[in-house]
């Protein structure tokens, strides 16, 4: 016992000193560092072998029994240095007692801080680099070693400050704010648990918090939840989902199963259910990282379901979602889904959505336009409900939708037939479906309607669809009646009909596309007919038209690109009810790919030409862009190469026709109105391509562009390319002729542009620049001016402005961050303008422009800103810094205008200040202006730029007014006088007004209407939109005063509407008008009473209520057949011989271009202001009135009475009324007959003159009465033996009595004798008892002042008046028998006898003649007188004149002049003499002194030089040859060069003569003589009529000359015209003047065969046309000859066959025939200068010197130019060229010529040629015709 309790105690010592001893020894053992490191070391190598990568420990920290702590973890892949996981630290804390008494590991917590995890894969097909850590840990697993059990309880989890991510590195950069798969990174991973139960069969987890933060900005705030999971079952509780506006939460879930291969079983019995609890809501922001477009959708979601999971299916029991807030839209889906031995089964039902619109609009707002929110919303509500079955055979779907968006229903069945193949069919109908709500598209509307098709997928794919489309809104149309149908066949046809039965379109379409082994093939055909595009809401410019158009095609194509055969469209139509509109008959387009080279072939109305080569259209652009690349590489810095094996080597050529009848029916700018040539060629291989485009002529509207031609050229091989651009634009006063040339290669372009501007005051210029590209930086800069940095380099340059030549400075301009100018400037004489300096942001930035005595006139006269012509000569500089910064400053400190002047009318000098107001963004300046005198105004204000608006204060004193004068154009043609005062001008450029007074200071102003001077002075009151005048006192030029008051209404300066009135007058100067002015009524009328002018722009009402003052004075001019301004004092006329008229070459300019111009310019003549005028006079004896019945025989009413007159004018028709009644009291007429009787009748008082409104159907009854002497023994011998008359020679009256109208009045005579006693007179009367006596007596008693004696007392004068007839008829035969005997000299017998007994009779002979080769010129009379009185019977006068130049200029002259001797005078019976004489023609006095000046008469104005150039066939026009040639004579200073137009009588002419077009279809124009001038072209240049004779529809031999013919008759009728003119030159008509003819009234007698046989004049035509008519040839040729150039020479140029020719043959024959002679110009005109010259007898001769001769009157130049295509030896013969140095002959001045070519023949001085005779012309005539009048300045100077 002793012993066991030894033992015992013992053990128990023993055991109690282990318990106690080993834990020490333990704890202390552990806590070294040499063990500690151990067990890091061992941890090191483990885990390394483990994870088969590095791990790395800093440090392990053992605290004995309850706490271990492991530092700095990292987990590195040795092969790539990569370090896939770090942790700073992982310390535990745990029970070992628990674990040593019950064998239960409990750890108290787990830490995990700060740790790091770093996943990435190279790219997204290679492994992640944490693959080979877990395939190393999966092979260390199946190493066979057995899994042990194991028990651990964690009473907390931590995970803190911790992230992951996970990158694939070949993936780009992720965009901010959006989720990237391919790289994410988690940041601030923080996670608390308890895991209570954690061993080899069981999971108990309790998560009761985790949270992080995605790079994208998604945010986990916490999930928690208690998961139990282990071989018996799974149980769920507590599991939500926070978001940072979402909750989300399941409800409880439980699985039971034995084992975790029991999970199927268990799910077969009892499915798993998966539910929502309550209250689950999405907020969709959280979830915009995954989906961007949920950040706007700011309102909850309400989520519900309930989900039952099986082994092998699915229940989905209620699924919804919905807006719980607004009700925007709810979805409900019920289904079930299971998976069967076969395959599958699935099921939906009760699938339903339901959407309120305008909800759902407010939440899609941010992703829809304005359009389709408001769709949406208006859908109110909108319900759809689907159903579907099915497996994996077949199934079926239902939908249905109705609501608001209308009604669809759609039933569909499928079949699976195979792998990717399956059939499908099915069919819906709708009503009233709603498109436009459901696409959000306006133009869509409701559409109801029935759809159904079956079909097949896979390698033999075929369908059918079927559409019947009962109503279908569209832009605000209903269609209706459509159907459609679609088959396809095995893959291989498709065919489609497509049919409309719409009452505004209808349309039967088909087509069939086929591919198969032949190849594919396109077939199609189409008919539209009556479509309305208006009513369809298509088009809203034709209303009322219809389209209609077919379809024919057939194609073989390779590809999309290659086909062969057609496409046709034909009978174009788009018209209205009239069947106006555009037509287009065909357009077809023929592709041979099979011929080789392939072709495309286009024919229509628009557009012709052939497209043929190899050509691959897809890849056409990125080949030019390539070819662009080489030129210009830092345009385009990364073009990729385009596909080098599809080539384009082809070529085009095309012809664009007139088409204005399709570009006007669209409203294009431009219409094509004569063919443009398009022609090019393009080869891809050697990098090649150019394009030609050629338009003759475009219009823009009422604007004729002629000459446009565009060529472009790249050749990459040769490192050239180039654009050429030339085109004649039309400005408002004139031609502008524009030429480019641009030369690009290697980043440099090379550009020159000329310009010149054909009118009054020139303006032309010459400029070029190099452009150099620079690269563009690598990544975009905002700042940058432009994209690409570009530096302009400016070389030597001309502009010419009017007289003034400026030339441009060399340059540099740079473009980048800034603009930097260096050295552009602009110089002319004194005159000059620099621009240096840098526009940009910085506070360094400056520029400056600075202006030297710049004068302001001409600028803006070449600028042709009429209504601000400001003159004077500035100079200054202006200054801006920072201009392209926020805040620029502009200043300018000082500006000195020297005499500034408006509108001509110098005001002052000026100084100006101005500066930039950054704070109100305006310019504001300061101006104080000094006059002439002294006198000192002010103006100030600011001009506010940006908002287009001004406030300017003036306060002037002493100013001249001026510079009013344009703007009181309708009624003031001058101004003059002072005005002082205030006024401020404000509003907006648009939108002007004015404010104020101003002082009027001897204001005078003359009205043109009345031309009367007033003068005024008083105040003009100004407020907005109203000018007021408040009885003003004006005065006429004899002082004489009435009173004004007047207001003028205007909106900002537009539409004035002014009323002025004239009270108090008293004999006041009221109408002042001369003949030139009114040629019908004038006079000087002084008055007394009121007056009133109103109106607004272009119309003026005068009225007037006055009587008549004394010395008034007024004629009118009863007669309308000639102007009386059309006589003057002295005629000039045309001496140049006929033979010496020259001719022009025939103008191709087509028809149509001439009729476009001439209604060009009819439609650009402004309309001047119509007056209408109302004068009510009261007439009083103290005014005289005088009618005019003949202003030519000089017939006419002067007369003094009383009566009261009401004239009423209209301008715009030139009507005049009168009415009223005139009492004669005292007056004269002067009766005329026939030039021969002249006699003043007295009128007695009493007489009446009436007028009852038209002014030429006066109402007379005048008493007139011609007082003389006559001898009674005249009447009967009687009266000599008549005691009651003391002397035979008593007085008498011839009483004329003129009642009617005074156009045909019905006229009596009576005789009065004022002292004859009534037996006497008695007597008298039974001698003149008949009218036919008195007629005779009172004849005589006018013409002889003597009395007819009767029959049987007149056989003592029956003789002498029987001597005067037969003398006459003597003397007229033996001049037409001698004149025939020479053709040297001139014969001419007379003979008469004043007593016709031969006792006194004269015999003389008048001979004349020129000898020695016309330089002897002879006149003379030589004869017999038998005269008792007379001493010398012989008469002898005669001149000898001998020429000692050959111009004839000085002359020796002799001469002999019989001198009468009687007996009553004693003188010489003869004189004789001999002097020198010189002899020059000049066109007035002027012209005719300066030929004699020494020196000019004025040196300050410059010498002129006329340019009057011929065309240059085919290259440029008169006046464009003309400018060519000024430009290069640009370098002469102090000349003045005037181009003026050239023409010969054909086309142009009108032009030339300054013509202008009258409404009776034909030409007039003033005359060199002053008188008014037809002009009628026989081309009807311009005119209505000339499609008639220049049209070549119909065969030559049936165009007919008929149109000029009554052009001449309207115009010899009308009686305004003392001349006429006939163009005879561009006719297309070769009837030899016949229907000319016709036209003027003559009959042409024709046989059989149509030929004439007589042409005959009907009686009175020939006194129609006498002395009027004159013919202006442009050819000398006879009518026919057989081998000389004749009118036959030139049918061929009108389009003549076989037949026209032996035509004109036959009827030229036969006029030579009927009318033998020479005719030097007969074959003109086709025969029309032989109708005028031959048959009508009037003159013909060359156009050429006519015109020229009329377009240089009134010029004086020192010398003249002149020019044409080619000199030759024809240039002399009548052309152009010949008239011109005729006319410098004559007047003594040299003449040049320039011509594109010249002959060795040529025999002219001065010719200057471009190019040798047979060179190529050059590519640019306008350039080479400069350069060659350049090179001629050395001899221009010598010539001046």
């Amino acid at each position: 016992m002793k012993l066991a309790w030894k033992i015992f105690r013992a053990v128990a010592v023993v055991l109690l000193v282990l318990a106690v001893a080993l834990p020490a020894s333990l704890y202390v053992l552990l806590s070294t560092p040499p063990v500690q490191n151990e067990v890091r070391d061992t941890a090191s190598r483990e885990l390394s072998r483990l994870l088969g990568a590095q791990v790395d420990i800093d440090e392990v920290s053992i605290h004995p029994f309850n706490r271990l702590s492991v530092k700095g973890i990292r987990v590195i892949r040795p092969a790539e240095a990569d370090t896939v996981a770090s942790i700073a630290t992982v310390s535990a804390g745990f029970e070992l007692y628990h674990f040593l008494r019950s064998g239960e590991l409990i750890v108290d917590y787990a830490l995990v801080d700060s740790a790091r995890f770093n996943f990435w894969r190279p790219d997204k097909n290679s492994p992640v680099n944490l693959e080979e850590i877990l395939s190393h840990i999966k092979k260390d697993r199946r190493s066979g070693r057995r899994q042990s059990s194991f028990h651990l309880k964690i009473n907390t989890v931590i995970l803190r400050r911790s992230s992951l991510s996970y990158n694939v590195l070949s993936e780009p950069a992720p965009e901010a704010g959006h989720f990237d798969p391919n790289h994410a990174a988690i940041s601030d991973l923080e996670l608390n648990a308890y895991i209570p139960d954690l061993s080899s069969d069981k999971y108990d987890v309790e998560l009761e918090h985790l949270s992080f933060r995605e790079r994208s900005g998604f945010e986990l705030s916490r999930i928690q939840s208690k998961i139990s999971v282990g071989h018996q079952g799974l149980v769920v509780n507590s599991f939500s989902i926070e978001l940072p506006g979402s909750q989300f939460a399941l409800k409880p879930m439980e699985l039971h199963y034995d084992g975790y291969a029991d999970i199927p079983r268990a799910l077969s019995e009892t499915p798993l259910v998966v539910g929502t609890s309550a209250r689950s809501r999405i907020y969709p922001p959280d979830l915009k990282a995954f989906l961007p477009a949920l950040d706007h959708i700011d309102r909850p979601l309400a989520l519900e379901f309930d989900i039952s999971l099986g082994d092998k299916s699915a229940e989905i029991g209620n699924f919804a979602l919905s807006d719980s807030e607004g009700g925007a839209f709810a979805l409900r889906l019920r289904g079930n889904a299971r998976k069967t031995d076969e395959g599958y089964e699935y099921r939906l039902e009760n699938c339903t959505a339901a959407v309120d619109g305008e909800e759902a609009g407010t939440i899609a707002a941010p992703y829809l336009g304005a359009a389709q929110k408001k769709a949406i919303e208006s859908i109110a509500a909108q319900a759809v409900s689907l159903k579907a079955e099915g497996n994996q055979d077949r199934g079926h779907i239902t939908v249905r939708t109705d609501g608001t968006a209308g009604e669809l229903n759609l039933t569909a069945n499928y079949t699976i037939l195979g792998h990717k193949t399956f059939a499908i069919s099915g069919k819906t109908s709708f009503k009233e479906l709603n498109l436009g709500l459901v696409t959000g598209k306006n133009e869509l509307g409701l559409i109801s309607g029935r759809i159904e098709g079956k079909g097949r997928t896979g390698y033999r794919a075929s369908g059918e669809i079927k559409a019947e489309i009962d109503d279908f809104d569209f832009h605000g149309y209903t269609y209706s009646d459509i159907d459609l149908s679609i088959g396809l066949e095995n893959k291989k046809q498709l065919e489609v009909r497509a049919d409309m039965n719409d009452p505004s379109a209808i349309v039967h379409a088909y087509t069939l596309y086929t591919d198969n082994d032949e190849g594919k093939r396109l077939q199609a055909t189409a008919m539209v007919a009556n479509v309305d595009f208006n009513a369809l809401g298509l088009d809203s410019g034709h209303e009322g038209y219809r389209f209609g158009a077919k379809l024919n095609t057939d194609l073989d194509m390779a590809d999309f690109t290659h086909g062969h055969g057609f496409i046709k469209l034909n009978d174009i139509r788009w018209l209205d009810n009239n069947n106006r509109g555009l037509r287009i008959d065909d357009f077809t387009v023929n592709a041979d790919s099979k011929s080789d080279p392939a072709t495309i072939d286009i024919d229509s109305d628009i557009i012709r030409g052939t497209f043929e080569g190899e050509y691959n259209f897809a890849t056409l652009v990125p080949q030019l862009k390539d070819m662009a690349a080489h030129f210009m590489p830092a345009l385009l810095p990364e073009m990729s190469q385009p596909d080098e094996s599809k080539v384009n080597d082809f070529k085009f050529n095309f012809t664009l026709l007139p088409s204005e009848n399709v570009t006007e029916f669209f409203g294009l700018p431009v219409h094509i109105v004569h063919d443009a040539d398009l022609q090019g060629d393009f080869d891809s291989r050697i990098g090649r391509a150019s394009l030609s485009f050629d338009i003759p002529y475009l219009r823009n509207g009422d604007k004729l562009i002629e000459s446009t031609a565009l060529h472009a050229s790249m050749d990459s091989g040769a490192d050239r390319s180039y654009i050429y651009v030339t085109t004649q634009i039309p400005t408002n006063k004139g031609d502008m002729a524009l030429t480019g040339l641009i030369n690009g290669a290697n980043n440099l372009i090379d550009t020159r542009i000329d310009w010149m501007i054909e009118r009054k005051i020139p303006l032309n210029g010459s400029m070029s620049f190099s452009t150099e590209i620079l690269p563009a930086p690598a990544q975009k800069d905002p700042s940058m001016l432009s994209p690409i940095p570009l530096i302009v380099n400016f070389n030597p340059g001309t502009i010419n402005f009017g007289d003034e030549t400026w030339n441009i400075r060399k340059s540099r301009i740079s473009v980048g961050k800034e603009i930097r100018v260096e050295g552009f400037g602009l110089d002319a004489d004194r005159q000059s303008i620099a621009i240096d300096g840098t526009a940009g942001h910085e506070e360094d930035d400056n520029i400056t422009i600075d202006l030297r005595s710049i004068a302001l006139l001409p600028i803006f006269e070449t600028l042709e800103i009429d209504k601000a012509m400001i003159g004077g000569r500035a100079t200054g500089r202006f200054s801006a810094r920072r201009l392209l910064g926020s805040a620029p400053e502009l200043y300018c400190p000082k500006l000195h205008v020297d005499s500034i002047g408006y509108n001509r009318c110098t005001i002052g000098d000026a100084d100006i200040e101005a500066f930039w107001d950054n704070d109100n963004k305006a310019f504001a300046f300061d101006a104080d202006i000094t006059g002439p005198q002294g006198d000192k105004s002010r103006i100030a204000g600011k001009i506010f730029p940006m908002g287009e608006a001004l406030d300017i204060d003036f306060n002037a004193r002493h100013v001249p007014v001026g510079f009013l004068k344009p703007f009181m154009e309708a009624f003031a043609s001058d101004i003059d006088g002072h005005a002082s005062g205030h006024c401020r001008l404000f509003g907006t450029f648009k939108e002007v007004d004015l404010e104020g007074q101003v002082m009027a200071e001897d204001v005078k102003m003359k009205i043109d209407f009345t031309n009367t001077w007033y003068t005024a002075n008083d105040s003009v009151y100004m407020t907005p939109g109203v000018i007021r005048l408040n009885d003003v006192t004006i005065q006429d030029v004899e002082g004489h005063t009435a009173k004004l008051d007047g207001i003028v209404r205007h909106t900002y300066f537009k539409e004035p509407v002014f009323k002025f009135d004239i009270s108090h007058a008293r004999d006041f100067l009221s109408f002042n008008a001369t003949p030139k002015q009114y040629p019908d009524w004038y006079g000087t009328i002084y008055g007394n009473g009121g007056a009133s002018i109103s109106g607004y722009p272009g119309v003026v009402d005068i009225r007037v209520d006055m009587t008549t003052a004394p010395r008034s004075t007024f004629t009118f001019v009863l007669s309308d057949r000639l102007d009386a301004e059309t006589y003057s004092f002295l005629n000039f006329r045309d001496v140049t011989p006929d033979t010496l008229r020259l001719q022009d070459r025939h103008d191709d300019t087509p028809a149509i271009v001439r009729e476009l111009k001439s209604r060009i310019k009819a439609s650009n003549t402004d309309e001047p202001s119509a007056y209408n005028m109302d004068l009510r006079v009261g007439i009083t004896k103290d005014a005289q009135m005088t009618l005019v019945m003949d202003p030519m025989a000089g017939d006419e009413i002067k007369a003094t009475g009383e009566g009261s007159l009401h004239l009423a004018y209209h301008s715009v028709d030139n009507s005049l009324n009168i009415w009223g009644a005139y009492k004669v009291l005292s007056g004269s007429y002067r009766f005329t007959l026939q030039d021969i009787i002249i006699r003043d009748f007295t009128i007695k008082e009493g007489s009446e003159i009436r007028f009852d409104g038209d002014p030429y159907a006066v109402k007379t009854n005048l008493q007139a009465y011609y007082a003389t002497n006559a001898n009674l023994s005249d009447l009967d011998e009687s009266f000599l033996q008549d005691k009651e008359v003391s002397r035979t020679n008593v007085p008498v009256h011839a009483l004329m009595l003129v009642s009617g109208d005074i156009r045909q009045p019905s006229i009596d005579f009576d005789l009065e004798f004022p002292t004859l006693t009534s037996d006497t007179y008695r007597k008298v009367r039974s001698i003149v008892s008949t009218a036919d006596m008195m007629n005779r007596q009172i004849i005589y008693l006018l013409a002889l002042n003597r009395f007819y004696t009767p029959d049987y007392m007149a056989s003592t004068t029956k003789g002498s008046e029987l001597f005067s007839v037969a003398s006459s008829t003597i003397s007229s035969q033996l001049g037409n028998m001698l004149g025939k005997l020479s053709d040297n000299w001139s014969i001419a017998p007379n003979l008469r006898s004043d007593r016709g007994d031969f006792s006194d009779v004269e015999v003389d002979v008048a001979l004349s003649s020129r000898l020695l080769n016309n330089r002897l010129l002879f006149n003379g009379n030589f004869g017999y007188r038998d005269k008792s009185l007379n001493t010398n019977q012989f008469v002898g006068d005669f001149d000898i004149e001998y020429l000692l130049n050959k111009r004839g200029s000085w002359r020796l002259k002799a001469y002999n002049r019989y001198n009468d001797r009687n007996f009553y005078v004693r003188s010489a019976q003869t004189t004789q003499g001999i002097g020198i004489v010189f002899r020059r023609d000049f066109d007035d006095f002027l012209s005719f002194l300066r030929k004699f000046r020494k020196k000019r008469l004025n040196p300050t104005l410059p010498e002129m030089i006329v340019i009057a150039s011929d065309k240059f066939k085919g290259t440029l026009s008169s006046l464009r040859a003309g400018a060519a040639i000024r430009e290069g004579l640009s370098g002469l200073s102090g000349h003045e060069i005037r181009v003026v137009a050239m023409a010969d009588g054909g086309e142009g002419t009108a032009c030339a003569l300054g013509a202008e077009t009258t409404e009776d279809g034909f030409y007039h124009y003033i005359g060199i003589d002053g008188t008014p001038t037809a002009y009628i072209p026989s081309c009807g240049e311009g005119l209505p009529w000339q499609p008639a004779v220049c049209s070549r529809e119909l065969p030559l031999r049936q165009r007919s000359s008929v149109e000029v013919g009554r052009a001449i008759r309207r115009a010899a009728g009308s009686g305004r015209y003392r001349h006429i003119d006939i163009g005879i030159g561009g006719t297309h008509t070769a009837d030899g003047g016949l229907g000319m003819l016709e036209g003027m009234g003559y009959v042409i007698e024709r046989d059989n065969d149509g030929l004439p046989t007589a042409v005959k004049a009907p009686e009175g035509l020939a006194g129609l046309y006498r002395d009027k008519l004159r013919g202006l040839a442009d050819v000398s040729a006879p009518l026919y000859s057989a081998d000389s150039l004749s009118a036959m020479s030139f049918i061929a140029q009108k389009g003549a066959d076989r037949k026209d020719t032996e035509w004109c043959a036959a009827l030229f024959k036969r006029l030579k025939q009927l009318f033998p002679g020479p005719d030097l110009h007969g074959g003109a005109g086709g025969g029309i200068g032989f109708a005028l010259e031959s048959i009508v007898g009037c003159p013909v001769t060359f156009g050429a010197p006519v015109i020229l001769e009329k377009t240089l009157a009134g010029l004086y130049p020192e010398l003249i130019i002149t020019g044409e295509g080619r000199a030759d030896s024809q240039t002399m013969g009548g052309k152009a060229v010949a008239a011109v140095y005729d006319y410098a002959d004559r007047h003594g001045i040299p003449a040049v010529t320039f011509c594109g070519s010249k002959t060795d023949a040529v025999e002219l001085d001065n010719v200057f040629a471009c190019v040798p005779d047979g060179a190529p012309l050059p590519l640019n005539p306008y350039r080479s015709l400069l350069e060659t009048a350049e090179a001629s300045l050395p001899l221009i100077k010598k010539l001046l």
